[in-house]
């Protein structure tokens, strides 16, 4: 069982180093490998592992936004309204409160920004 243990918390520092560049693909892809550990076995403490993961999942599309954010002063913003959106979307799916709070502090970067 510690063997698992261990794996896991692996993957989710794997995960976390790509959530700090908001490379939300690559977090993805280091935490489905938990989820079929999941199925196959009994996991002590899997609520506290599933509240990191949705953390480190959080983290990362935070940073992402962030990203975006940073872009939009570059670029013609209409070309991220997309991805900023579905970007808030998945945040709120993950977090609804942090979803609202990370809205509200875009809508006052554009209107300080002037975008």
């Amino acid at each position: 069982m510690n063997m698992i243990i261990n794996s896991i918390e692996g993957m989710i520092l794997n995960a976390k180093s790509y959530a700090k560049d908001g490379k939300t693909d690559l977090v993805e892809f280091c935490l489905k490998p938990i989820y079929e550990i999941f199925e196959k076995n009994s996991v002590e403490n899997r609520e506290s592992i599933e509240a990191e993961i949705r953390n480190v999942r959080i983290m990362a599309y935070s940073n992402l936004l962030k990203s975006y954010v940073s872009k939009i002063e570059k670029c013609n913003n209409a070309i991220f309204s997309k991805v900023i959106s579905q970007t808030l979307n998945k945040i709120k799916s993950l977090d609804p409160n942090l979803g609202l709070v990370k809205e509200k502090e875009l809508e006052n970067y554009l209107a300080m920004t002037g975008q």
